[in-house]
């Protein structure tokens, strides 16, 4: 077959998030969704998944990629904020969700319902959900209801989030929360969710370079390109451009589809180094994005410097106050310290900065760059030499 030039097309101008059109890797990540439904038919509470990592770590397309998969065993809702504000406007919520996902029984039942619930008014929260469960052809279906961005949503819903926690809604029911690396400090922060279970928390981070390889292999073989060198032995190579993160990953797969669109599918004819030099450029592009807050922006030079500082330092993230003070003193030996901008700031402001906006992981025990590969190219920024431990992007 030709090769399949708008495919390739439709790739490079894809989003570079939401979803992973060639999915793979997170084993372990997909064991624990299948455990919390394993678990969820046992209790009459929900049961709680909370996968939290750095921007572009793969978090929602795992969501995602969950729901496309576990369609005959679950029910996967997707909620906002407004759907979380009351028992009738999740019950609704769900009911709306059995329509989208189709068969003849669910949508017939949840249509039945949505007329008599204009009838009658807010119908009770497990009525609905047993409805909307009816259509499956799994009898232990259970209901995964998801939020995402949940760091930043947490608090607006965490009443809601106790009832589930406590009294469920009548059928088998996981709570699927994604965010950034502190979601599972604003959960426990919610009076009434602090004594979540041992394995509620998921760390999402870097993935092996054979899952990089395996996922470009996929796209290679779903653009139909084949010639003298095999897919696998390329993807192998070209995997190492991704440096272990997804959304690098991503990176790699828009540069390799313009070099593929220029040569009309030829492998051998791809410029390496220029596709390289693009996964790059990209890469960077990304960083830069990352430093956008405007608390980053005030100086971007001495925003690179803290973050070098900090994985040069391993500070333990079981203390906040050794990290305030390791920015402080970076701001005073940039001579900052005087300056308004800096120095009308809230004291902590910059460090609780660096963790709300998800570029610092304390998952290990020390606080580490959240995206590995941002360590080295803020230290080639500045023109120093980055931490020999971390030299790997």
């Amino acid at each position: 077959m030709p090769f399949d030039r708008e495919l390739a097309t439709e790739i490079l101008n894809s989003r570079d998030r939401d979803t992973a059109l060639f999915f793979a890797g997170r084993k372990a990540e997909i064991r624990a969704f299948g455990r919390a439904v394993a678990e969820a038919s046992q209790y009459k509470q929900a049961t709680f998944r909370i996968y939290q990592g750095a921007p572009g770590c793969g978090k929602t397309s795992l969501a995602h990629h969950l729901a496309d998969t576990c369609v005959d065993k679950v029910l996967f809702v997707p909620c906002e904020v407004y759907d979380l504000a009351d028992a009738a406007s999740l019950s609704d919520r769900i009911e709306r969700a059995a329509i989208e996902r189709g068969g003849g029984i669910a949508r017939a039942v949840a249509t039945a319902a949505e007329t008599a619930g204009e009838r009658l008014g807010a119908r009770p929260l497990a009525d609905a959900a047993l409805r909307a469960v009816a259509g499956f052809s799994s009898k232990d279906a259970t209901v995964v209801l998801h939020l995402d961005e949940a760091h930043a949503r947490v608090p607006a819903v965490g009443r809601r989030l106790v009832t589930l926690h406590t009294s469920g809604i009548g059928v088998p029911c996981v709570v699927m929360l994604t965010g950034l690396g502190h979601t599972s400090l604003l959960v426990a922060d919610v009076r009434g969710l602090s004594r979540l279970a041992r394995n509620a928390v998921v760390d999402m981070g870097t993935m092996k370079e054979s899952e990089c390889a395996a996922s470009i292999e996929k796209m290679l073989g779903a653009l139909d390109v084949s010639d003298n060198r095999t897919r696998a032995t390329f993807a192998r190579q070209t995997a190492k451009l991704a440096h272990d993160w997804p959304q690098h990953l991503h990176c790699v797969q828009t540069a390799l589809c313009e070099e593929l669109i220029r040569t009309d599918g030829g492998l051998l004819d791809v410029d390496t180094e220029h596709l390289r030099a693009r996964s790059d450029e990209l890469r960077h592009g990304y960083h830069e994005r990352r430093l956008e807050d405007p608390i980053f922006q005030i100086d971007t030079a001495l925003t690179k410097q803290i973050l070098v500082d900090v994985a040069k330092a391993c500070l333990s993230s079981g203390s906040r106050i050794q990290l305030r003070k390791l920015c402080e003193a970076a701001i005073d030996r940039a001579g900052l310290s005087a300056e308004p901008e800096y120095r009308d700031l809230p004291r902590g402001a910059f460090s609780t900065a660096l963790i709300e906006k998800g570029l610092l992981s304390g998952s290990s025990g020390k606080w580490d760059i959240a995206i590995p590969s941002m360590v080295e190219w803020a230290a080639n920024e500045l023109g120093v030499e980055p931490p020999r431990r971390l030299n790997t992007a």
